[in-house]
């Protein structure tokens, strides 16, 4: 009786593996042909079809990852039990996909990507953009018989956030500019571009400076109806009306076509200065101009002269932001100049829109610097394997996958990536932050805390771990948003919470995040040597100063109107006081203000540092 039970059950056991195919000699009929790990916000189409119950929806304008799924077959096709791990592990209801026909699924969005510092104000990088294999699996059911298929590509990653996507080229996994292939008609009535190439789409609705400062590639930083792309003397772009471009260029508040400015050969005698090589970097991989380094730090009257060598085999041109230079270097050429005010001094090669900066400081400034961790001072392998070790003790790094100039980038044994900054965010602001990070997925959290308490012990426990210490005088801010636990850490300097430093930690239950902005050992200890008044009378003098001297401001007769509460934030490990110093023309004329204002009005964001009084410059508030 006993062996005609187990024979019974060997009979149901193939009987149910009958019924449930294997497909691993058959190829899969649903495959992934299209894959977007982190795309920018303005990277969107309307009318998408959606795998989800073949719905039409937008895919966008929160969209900043997303996969297309591709019937290869001649005949309607329906998949249940799908997992499909991209980013995270989703599990979908049925999709049911007509012959040959596509369709898309998003797979990460702001909202749960909403993970970089500064908190709602902030985005970090999609979860799986660095080294993610994504996993399509499913059943498909034909009379009565359910097969299993599993379609992946290989490793896949994509640190730039731009519009490139991984696309299935005969066979083969390329990462180049693409389209949305299955967009329907519109019945609106409303226009739109047929180019399905064309990034961002007509519909994109941001101010052109948010789509430059999210990360847009300039040349096709997209302008509303009837209006045209200019460069304004700052180097920012905005959308003006046609009729007013040669009138903005005329009042000089927009650029005009550079000279070119030929140089001569490198001159072997300032190499040995300070130097900031111009080529084509691994970050850069499709045009464009590197800066080694992006951000170069001199001490005035001591070495305050910058060279700047093009090792490429085509022109750059070179702007100063604060209009000091415009010049184009020719292939192997050099161009250096000498820098005689401190402060944070800006510049650009604008055809490519990379960026530089130069910081020129004191002896004195220097002498009063807060002092950073212990961590700070380390290369950045050493700081990888610190950071590895204080997640899990046993990993070890794999590889160095990126090393460029701006970051390099590390893959541990355990699944886990490491960034680490080359500058470090040394003069980051809210708008530039770029911390070390840390993530490790899929399904392989640290751990996924019960609570907000539960979380903030680890969080001060790695801390601990890395060498950044705690002292009780931190802002802390611990939330448990249901889906995931979220802990930020900010250290204060006289009272005043920090903005631009943050510590950030994410817990999801199938990853955790977490990125490190700058920590100081001293920063309790440090006494301002001048008030926020003092910063502000310092600050209406200086911004007065810049009016009177200023032919672009001069013109429209800028009278002083009102000065806001200061913040502090840390440049170059300096405490600075960030001054708002508006003005108002009192000119009698009716102006054309823009989105962000206009002549009519004028603001200055004045940064003054905390001990010597020295004003390292000014900036425009930030416009949303």
């Amino acid at each position: 009786m006993k062996y005609l039970v187990i024979f019974l059950i060997l009979i149901g056991l193939v009987g149910i593996m009958l019924l449930i195919g294997n497909a691993s000699a058959e190829a899969s009929p649903l495959i992934l042909s299209k894959v977007e790990l982190w795309g920018p916000s303005s990277f969107i189409e309307n009318d998408v079809k959606f795998c989800i119950e073949n719905t039409v929806g937008q895919l966008g304008p929160w969209a900043v990852g997303w996969i297309e799924i591709k019937n290869t077959k001649d005949k309607t096709i329906t998949a249940q039990d799908i997992t499909l791990h991209a980013g995270a592990v989703h599990s979908l209801i049925p999709i049911t996909i007509g012959a040959k026909e596509s369709c898309i699924f998003q797979t990460q969005d702001q909202i749960t990507t909403r993970i970089g510092p500064g908190g709602s104000g902030g985005n970090g990088p999609p979860f799986g953009y660095d080294n993610s294999t994504i996993v399509f699996d499913y059943t498909v059911e034909e009379n009565g018989k359910k097969t299993h298929y599993t379609d992946t590509t290989p490793e896949i990653s994509d640190i730039s956030g731009d519009t490139r996507i991984w696309q299935l080229i005969d066979g083969n996994w390329l990462f180049k500019e693409g389209s949305i292939d299955n967009v329907l008609p519109r019945t609106n009535g409303g226009s739109f571009s047929t180019d399905k190439t064309v990034y961002p789409l007509p519909w994109e609705n941001r101010p052109p400076l948010k789509q430059f400062k999210d990360g847009i590639d300039p040349s096709v930083i997209h302008c509303n109806d009837k209006l045209v792309l200019i460069q304004k003397y700052d180097g920012a772009p905005a959308c003006v009306k046609p009729e007013t471009k040669e009138k903005l260029i005329e009042r000089g508040w927009a650029r005009s076509d550079s000279p070119l400015i030929n140089l001569g050969p490198i001159d072997a005698d300032i190499v040995q200065k300070q130097t900031i090589i111009l080529d084509r970097g691994i970050d850069d991989l499709d045009s464009g101009t590197s800066f080694h380094p992006i951000y170069k730090k001199t001490i005035l009257g001591v070495n305050s002269t910058i060279t700047w060598f093009n090792t490429k085999s085509e022109p750059v041109q070179l702007q100063s932001d604060e209009n000091y230079y415009n010049v184009t270097i020719q292939p192997k050429g050099s161009f250096s100049f000498t820098y005689d005010t401190v402060g944070i001094h800006r510049y650009h090669d604008p055809i490519n829109w990379k960026r530089g900066s130069i910081m020129v400081s004191t002896e004195k400034m220097e002498s009063s610097n807060l002092k950073p961790s212990k961590l700070l001072e380390k290369t950045p392998d050493e700081i990888a394997k610190i950071i590895m070790l204080a997640a899990i003790n046993d990993d070890k790094i794999t590889k160095k996958r990126l090393d460029n100039s701006i970051m390099l980038a590390y893959v541990t044994e355990q699944g886990g990536n490491i960034i680490v900054p080359k500058s470090l965010c040394i003069i980051c602001t809210n708008s530039d932050f770029r911390p070390i990070q840390y993530r490790i997925g899929l399904a392989k959290p640290l751990i996924y805390p019960q609570d907000e308490v539960e979380g903030l012990k680890f969080a001060n426990e790695f801390m601990g771990k890395i060498g950044y210490h705690t002292d009780g005088t931190e802002w802390i801010d611990a939330v448990d948003f249901g889906s995931y636990i979220r802990v930020t850490l900010q250290q204060r300097v006289q009272g005043w919470i920090i903005p631009n430093h943050v510590v950030d930690f994410t817990f999801f239950r199938d990853n955790t995040s977490i990125s490190l902005g700058r920590w100081y050992d001293d920063i309790t200890s440090y006494q301002f040597m001048l008030s926020q008044e003092d910063a502000k009378i310092i600050s209406k003098d200086y911004m007065q100063k810049e009016i009177d001297s200023n032919p672009t401001l001069q013109k429209f007769q800028y009278e002083f109107q009102e000065i806001n509460e200061a913040q502090v934030i840390i440049i170059d490990d300096k405490p600075v006081y960030v001054v708002p110093v508006s003005f108002k023309s009192s000119l009698q004329q009716k102006f054309e203000n823009g989105h962000c204002g206009g002549p009519e009005y004028f603001a200055g964001m004045v940064m003054v540092e905390g001990k010597t009084g020295s004003v390292l410059g000014w900036d425009y508030p930030m416009c949303e």
